[in-house]
């Protein structure tokens, strides 16, 4: 086992269990982290806060925020924390300014480029199925500069999965 996830939490939909029983199925995940001492993947959706105020509990955990979507101030506190983002074909969205801001913040190192798939593809093929092929240029739109993240900016660059993970263990 390389890391825990997908967990989190989810606020969106109306039938998901309680806050509070999400809360604390998300602390006991992350006790398990930390005893095999291994990184996770974190989904928070609608959660920001509570879900960062959770992983500032376990400051021995690190890992991936998946698809993140959170504000600029919360991805300095993360990375402070040793964390990496995640980002999906969100950032191509007319409606992106806040993604790209923390972009265009984020150090490279702790930048990292997802497919979701089959969720979240990027424009121009945003309502049909994702698939690798379908983004080929990742995130080096966003900061041409320093030639995008990590692994060639390939979307979902699977062989990449057990560096980052590597990364984390060291």
């Amino acid at each position: 086992m390389r890391a825990i996830g997908e967990i989190g939490l989810d606020y969106y939909w109306k039938d998901n269990p309680p806050r509070a029983l999400q809360q604390n199925v998300f602390r006991r995940q992350l006790e398990l982290a930390q005893s095999l001492r291994l990184p996770v993947i974190v989904h928070d959706r609608e959660a920001h806060q509570d879900c960062l105020s959770i992983v500032r509990d376990y400051p021995q955990v690190r890992g991936v925020y998946h698809c993140y979507s959170g504000s600029l101030e919360d991805a300095k506190v993360l990375v402070k924390l040793g964390w990496m983002l995640s980002f999906t074909g969100v950032v191509t969205y007319k409606n992106a300014r806040k993604a790209l801001e923390v972009i265009d913040w984020l150090p490279m190192d702790r930048i990292m480029i997802e497919t979701d798939s089959p969720y979240l593809t990027p424009e121009p093929f945003r309502g049909k199925a994702e698939r690798l092929r379908l983004c080929p240029s990742g995130g080096r739109d966003h900061r041409p500069g320093e030639g995008g993240p990590p692994g060639g900016g390939r979307c979902g660059d699977a062989g990449k999965w057990p560096a980052v993970f590597w990364h984390f263990l060291r």
